[in-house]
């Protein structure tokens, strides 16, 4: 049994090319380094280990079988990366939907995601539409909760959140209402 890691390859992105203001999402790449924590705590080797850039859709996969922690976002575009290959069980951890209507512009991913239930939510958001679907799902939250808590506390104690360019919404009325914080929404 082979276990499946993958990574957002931010700069391999084509915005970075052909856009003249590009963004990047380092949240997926922080959770990356959280599930190397994780495999690491439990005891899984880098030889049982198969490395996959989520940005090539899956391609060139072994044969044998995989188990594959899914802990993104799923937004227009996914629908080229599932379902995934037949010899990949994927565990869908911390996912998060962008768009409400996704599930139902997708069926077969609907019943793709349904078949690999319960489904770890990011958010109440993600979880809702779930339950919209009849399609079993718990909050976990974001997958970098399973990353170890400091050695040492920062000595102000402030969180920077900073949110580029904001998500119809969904995210600017959370960090609005938590405290000691500092937004900073400016392109990159």
């Amino acid at each position: 049994m082979k276990y499946g890691k993958y990574r957002t390859m931010m700069m391999d992105h084509l915005r970075f090319k052909n856009e003249p203001i590009a963004y990047a999402n380092v949240g997926d790449a922080i959770q990356g380094l959280a599930m190397d924590y994780i495999f690491e705590t439990i005891g899984i080797s880098d030889k049982d280990v198969c490395w996959f850039r989520r940005d090539d859709d899956f391609k060139n996969v072994p044969p044998e079988p995989i188990r594959l922690p899914f802990y993104t976002g799923i937004v227009d575009g996914s629908e080229k990366r599932l379902p995934l290959p037949s010899n990949v069980t994927p565990y869908f951890t911390s996912l998060v939907l962008y768009y409400s209507d996704y599930l139902n512009k997708y069926p077969e991913i609907r019943e793709y995601l349904r078949a690999h239930a319960p489904i770890g939510c990011r958010d109440e958001h993600t979880k809702n539409i779930f339950a919209e679907y009849n399609i079993p799902a718990y909050l976990m939250g974001c997958f970098t909760v399973c990353l170890p808590k400091r050695k040492t506390a920062p000595r102000n104690g402030k969180v920077f959140l900073v949110d580029t360019l904001p998500v119809r919404g969904i995210y600017s009325r959370r960090y609005k209402s938590a405290r000691r914080q500092i937004i900073a929404k400016r392109p990159v």
